[in-house]
């Protein structure tokens, strides 16, 4: 490994969606056979893919009501600021009642106080009026202080009926105010009450919304392990692999009786380290008549990397499997390179492959072409 600086080795995932059968390339699969206990091989892959549509649909039921609920909750939110709003209003309302209230009482004080000034003019104007005007004419020392006296009487009694009509306008004034205010008081708090009782329906159906969600999401999660179960099933047995000949591979035999997985025994015309699984499958599309490039190294050779690679080559890459096309298994460090031979109406395949169980060795295998982790390439 130290010689060779661009060596490519297989680390294989610990599960295999699928059980595999032992078949060469000549013999024709045959499902039904292949049994699981009481289950067949087909039954499972169909509970498996039932489970997955189930989960998938109460993924998308879970995740809309996600949506309602943060739309509840942005709404609720709104709602909060509406309230808050509105209280401060009315907090700035009783304030205003308040002052007018103190106001009022000011005037009220104001208006007894003039009431006194009142009773005590009138007294004093009592007093003086009580004479006849031909008494108050003879008790003047002439007719220019006499005049006087009348003017000056006069003025009293305008000035206080002129200070004791401001204040009960005065009065007047601040109850209107205050009354306006206490009217708009009781608007605001009708509209608060509205506000409370549209957020507490709001806040309800929020509540039943994230039940709901919740429900969905401990469906999905008692439905993934239902298919983990499953899928552990099939998996126990999918390291079947059948081991015939040697696929025609030229380098089957490099370095036989001492050969691992991991050292580098020389590299093909690609780049790939021998009787790795891309070694064989680079040699698989070449031998075809496909371009392969020779410049997938430093890494880029690794199985896992085949998927960008390709890509940044201009290559299609997509999740269909077609006769002819190089599996990826982009699981683990490594991950796995396979050769498609032929694909069923199933949903399985038929794949060719080396180093599958770290052995350098020439297999094939059908599995399922629908794991998340596959990728195919079509040179």
């Amino acid at each position: 490994m130290g010689k060779i600086k661009n060596t490519f080795k297989l680390k294989f995932p610990s599960v295999i969606a699928a059980l595999v059968m032992i078949i060469s390339p000549a013999i024709a699969p045959v499902y039904s056979s292949i049994l699981v206990g009481a289950e067949s091989v087909s039954d499972l892959q169909n509970q498996s893919n039932s489970l997955q549509s189930q989960i998938d649909a109460n993924k998308a039921n879970a995740d809309n009501l996600a949506v309602q609920v943060d739309s509840l909750q942005n709404k609720i939110a709104e709602l909060d600021n509406q309230l808050a709003s509105t209280q401060t209003k009315i907090d700035e309302t009783e304030q205003k009642i308040k002052d007018l209230e103190a106001e009022l009482i000011k005037t009220e004080n104001e208006l007894e106080r003039q009431k006194g000034i009142l009773r005590t003019n009138l007294k004093e104007l009592y007093k003086t009026t009580g004479a006849s005007s031909v008494e108050l004419l003879f008790s003047s020392d002439n007719f220019s202080t006499f005049v006087n006296k009348q003017q000056y009487l006069e003025q009293l009694k305008n000035s206080v009926k002129t200070s004791l009509d401001n204040v009960v306008a005065l009065k007047k004034d601040l109850e209107a105010k205050k009354a306006e205010q206490e009217q708009l008081k009781t608007s605001l708090q009708a509209q608060k009450d509205a506000l409370e009782a549209t957020r507490k329906e709001r806040a309800d159906l929020l509540a039943q919304t994230q039940g709901e969600e919740q429900k969905y999401r401990a469906m999905v999660e008692e439905l993934q392990n239902q298919q983990k179960a499953i899928n552990q099933k099939i998996a126990a047995l999918s390291r079947s692999t059948s081991y015939v000949g040697d696929g025609s591979y030229p380098w089957a035999h490099v370095a036989e009786g001492y050969w691992t997985a991991w050292d580098c025994y020389g590299n093909d015309p690609w780049g790939m380290c021998y009787r790795q699984c891309v070694s064989y499958t680079a040699w698989k599309v070449a031998s075809t008549g496909r371009y392969m490039p020779t410049t997938w190294v430093n890494g880029m050779g690794n199985a896992r990397n085949w998927v960008t690679s390709a890509q940044s080559y201009g290559i299609p890459v997509d999740r269909n499997p077609t006769p002819g096309s190089v599996a990826i298994w982009a699981s683990g460090y490594y991950g796995h390179a396979m050769y498609v031979e032929d694909v069923y109406s199933d949903g399985t395949m038929l794949i060719s492959q080396y180093n599958f169980n770290y052995d350098g060795r020439y297999s094939t295998m059908i599995l399922p072409s629908s794991r998340w982790d596959l990728y195919f390439i079509h040179f």
